[in-house]
C-alpha cells in the first residue's frame, strides 16, 4: 500500500462550541467544556465528546494487496498529553483556620509529565474498533475528547483541625491528537496532528455557606492543526513506541494520592491563609 502523505489532514467539528464551563455540583466543582456536558437537577452529570476530529488520507493499494493484507494495516488516532499543572487550593473561613495546597502534577504522585492518553482495552488508540473506514481512495478515522477536572468543596486541615473550603483550581494541560497509520511491520507513520490545550484558572468565594465564582480565566485553545509528526522532543519516545501506562488511571491515582491528608511534597496543610486569599473570601 502507498500512502499519499501530502493528502493527509484533520477536519475539526464543533471546536468553536467547546467553551470552558463550570458545574457547581452538590459536593464538587467540575470544570468542563460546554459542548457535550450534561447535568441533572439532582447534581449528577455526564459527558460526550466536546468536539470531533476526522483524519483523512488517500491511499493506493499495491498490485499484490488483497483485503487480507490491507487489514494488516491500522489507522486511527493516538493521543498524548502533557500535564503542566494541576493544583487545588483551599482556605478556612478566617486566616487562623489555615489553608491547603494540593499539587497533583509533581512527583511522587505523578512521576512524569507526558503520557499516552488511551485505554488498555484498545491501546495505543483513542477508540476501539472499528477505528477507520476505507472508501477508495481515502481512509477516514474519527476521534474526540472532553477533558474535565473536578475538586471537592471541602478538605480537612490537619494543621488547624478545621474544615477548609475550595478557593482556587488551576489546570493546565496540552494534548496532541495524532492521526496515525501502523503498517504490517509495526512501524508508526504519523500523518497529521491537532495540538490543543485546556487551561482552567478559577477563583471561588463563599456566601452563606455556598460556593460562588469570584473570577475565571479559563480557555480551550486549538493551537496547531498541521501535517506530519509533532516535533516536541519530549514526545518522541512515545510517538515511536506508544505504550502505557495510560494517562487517565495515572492521573486519578495521582489526585487521590495528593489529596491524602498530611505534609507531603504534594500536599501542605498550613496554619494561615495564602497571601492572595481576600479578606471577604468567606462571608
Amino acid at each position: 500500500m502507498t500512502i499519499n502523505t501530502a493528502s493527509a489532514g484533520i477536519d475539526l467539528t464543533d471546536v468553536e462550541n467547546a467553551k470552558p464551563g463550570l458545574f457547581i455540583g452538590p459536593t464538587a466543582a467540575v470544570c468542563h467544556l460546554t459542548q457535550g456536558f450534561h447535568s441533572t437537577p439532582i447534581g449528577t452529570w455526564s459527558t460526550d465528546d466536546a468536539f470531533t476530529l476526522t483524519g483523512h488520507v488517500k491511499v493506493t493499494p499495491g498490485q499484490d494487496d488483497t483485503l487480507l493484507t490491507l487489514s494488516k494495516w491500522q489507522f486511527g488516532f493516538i493521543q498524548l498529553v502533557r500535564v503542566n499543572f494541576i493544583g487545588f487550593f483551599y482556605a478556612g473561613r478566617i486566616k487562623q483556620e489555615g489553608s491547603i495546597r494540593i499539587l497533583c502534577h509533581i512527583k511522587p504522585a505523578l512521576p512524569r509529565a507526558v503520557w499516552l492518553d488511551s485505554d488498555d482495552r484498545y491501546s495505543p488508540w483513542t477508540r476501539k474498533e472499528p477505528r477507520f473506514q476505507f472508501l477508495a481512495p481515502e481512509i477516514k478515522s474519527e476521534t474526540g475528547d472532553h477533558p474535565i477536572v473536578s475538586a471537592g468543596w471541602e478538605q480537612p486541615n490537619s494543621n488547624t483541625n478545621v474544615t477548609n473550603f475550595l478557593f482556587h483550581i488551576v489546570d493546565n494541560r496540552e494534548f496532541w491528537s495524532v492521526f496515525t497509520a501502523i503498517d504490517p511491520s509495526g512501524t508508526t507513520h504519523h500523518l497529521a496532528h491537532f495540538h490543543w490545550s485546556v487551561r482552567r484558572d478559577v477563583l471561588f468565594r463563599w456566601r452563606g455557606g455556598k460556593p460562588d465564582v469570584r473570577a475565571t480565566q479559563s480557555s480551550f485553545d486549538p493551537l496547531e492543526n498541521i501535517k506530519g509528526r509533532p516535533k516536541d522532543p519530549d514526545l518522541q519516545a512515545l510517538l515511536t513506541n506508544p505504550v502505557g501506562p495510560q494517562y487517565n488511571p495515572s492521573i486519578r491515582q495521582a489526585i487521590d494520592q495528593s489529596m491524602t491528608s498530611g505534609q507531603t511534597p504534594n500536599r501542605r496543610d498550613n496554619p494561615q491563609w495564602f497571601v492572595n486569599v481576600p479578606n471577604d473570601f468567606f462571608q
